[in-house]
């Protein structure tokens, strides 16, 4: 219906700036479908979860929770630079997009070595990696919606070339982008957490020693 409404709007005169609009909605109508989609599809792994009494281990939850708020905040940008027709927050969905691919990689390997050391269940696997699958289809519909906001300020051309070759030859803005959302969406550090976790327990039951001998 939307696609026929568009398409209805272009029989119209329209200014250079309302064309552009309506190329840019027509381009990412099936991408906004599939974001909808990939929604779906992550309610129904979490039923299934829920109704199987499936729980990730402490160390996969750290990991998919790091995972996740890399998503979220990849479709707030894609989203937010959408509506305002934001060229900086388009620009930076591409390196965020990168992450999140590097990310479900290597989270989809740390898996398969805790499935082989019997850390974790292979039912728990199957959902893990359904998450993974559906956070990296998130990210190349995102991909797809930044690239058709770029278009409205630069040619299909110039974009083409962009997407070619912007990852070989990054930039400096690409580069700081992505280091600073490699920072922010730490997968790594689960380890630590439990080491800090464990060290506050030990302090407590110490104090806990000290007031109890005091009394």
């Amino acid at each position: 219906k939307v696609s026929r409404y568009l398409m209805k709007i272009t029989e119209h005169e329209l200014t250079v700036r309302q064309t552009k609009q309506v190329a840019k909605f027509l381009n990412t109508i099936t991408d906004f479908e599939r974001l909808g989609d990939d929604a779906v599809d992550i309610a129904d792994v979490a039923k299934d979860m829920d109704e199987q009494d499936v729980a990730f281990s402490d160390e996969g939850q750290y990991e998919i929770s790091a995972a996740k708020a890399a998503v979220k905040e990849l479709l707030n940008l894609t989203v937010g630079g959408f509506t305002e027709d934001n060229l900086e927050a388009a620009f930076r969905v591409e390196p965020l997009v990168e992450l999140v691919g590097n990310l479900c990689a290597a989270l989809r390997s740390r898996h398969i070595t805790r499935l082989h050391t019997g850390k974790c269940k292979l039912e728990y696997g199957f959902a893990f990696n359904n998450l993974l699958s559906i956070f990296e289809n998130l990210a190349s519909h995102c991909s797809n919606v930044a690239t058709a906001i770029m278009e409205m300020e630069y040619s299909s051309a110039y974009m083409k070339e962009y997407h070619r070759s912007i990852r070989e030859n990054r930039n400096e803005d690409y580069n700081r982008y992505y280091t600073e959302y490699e920072m922010m969406f730490d997968i790594n550090g689960y380890k630590e957490k439990r080491r800090e976790k464990r060290e506050k327990e030990k302090a407590k039951k110490e104090t806990g020693k000290q007031n109890s001998s005091e009394k």
